[in-house]
């Protein structure tokens, strides 16, 4: 079954452009063209698309507005932007978003950008390496963090790690700590792209700030902090060191 795409753009060269890409694909098939946010949200909401290419800045809605416009309860569609601005890399990843597309962007690119989100239909996403690239750019990050009266703005590069608390989350930032109303699994979407790992099911940590593995008998079993706290690890061990690699090719 070919793969239903919208695509969404307020400019005709570009949609007539990417029309011309997809008709080099026999696995998709085009549903609509839409040339602003309200008519997008409207087919989102009206038909069944599995894929939207979303332009960002359009007419009525912006692309983000119309993903916030879709009902909790609604199915999502997989969304590739393609825009040309280079400055929304964040809120991409804060919608799942499956690549970011710069334009003007190659064909290579458009395929190699379709290739990837086909296969992940149905699988956990990955962060793409370009949307990795945007947001190491960006590493000056900050998250907000309410604790208790106040909100913070916590520089991403100054936590050094995050454990979990029930239904908060206590972040350990350059010996402070803030204790946070959020899941640890949120937690792990929101800060993966700037160089966390989920070390265990309670610990979330700062690539940059791990020392050491510890290996008894052969088994890696807890990593140590720069700051000299021990931290369980369950994850194996190769998919630690797959995160570090990953980073420091940045």
């Amino acid at each position: 079954m070919n793969t239903r795409i919208l695509i969404a753009d307020d400019e005709a060269p570009a949609r007539k452009r990417l029309a011309r890409l997809f008709s080099q694909r026999t696995d998709c098939e085009i549903v609509a063209e839409c040339t602003d946010g309200g008519s997008t949200l409207e087919t989102l909401l009206k038909a069944e698309i599995d894929l939207v290419f979303l332009d960002i800045q359009m007419p009525v809605m912006t692309g983000f507005e119309v993903l916030a416009a879709l009902p909790e309860n609604h199915p999502k569609p997989g969304v590739i932007f393609a825009t040309a601005y280079d400055d929304y890399a964040i809120e991409a990843f804060e919608v799942a978003a499956l690549d970011y597309l710069l334009k003007p962007f190659s064909a290579q690119r458009f395929h190699a950008s379709l290739d990837r989100a086909l296969a992940q239909r149905d699988k956990s996403p990955s962060l793409p390496p370009a949307l990795i690239g945007h947001l190491a750019r960006q590493r000056d990050f900050r998250l907000p963090v309410r604790d208790g009266d106040s909100l913070f703005f916590v520089p991403v590069r100054e936590i050094d790690r995050i454990e979990s608390a029930g239904n908060y989350v206590i972040i350990h930032r350059s010996g402070k700590t803030h204790i946070h109303r959020e899941t640890m699994s949120s937690m792990e979407k929101r800060l993966a792209p700037f160089g966390f790992f989920r070390l265990s099911r309670s610990h979330l940590a700062q690539l940059a700030g791990i020392e050491k593995v510890n290996t008894p008998q052969g088994e890696a079993n807890s990593v140590v902090m720069t700051d000299g706290s021990e931290l369980p690890l369950s994850q194996p061990l190769k998919k630690l060191q797959e995160a570090i690699a990953q980073m420091n090719s940045l």
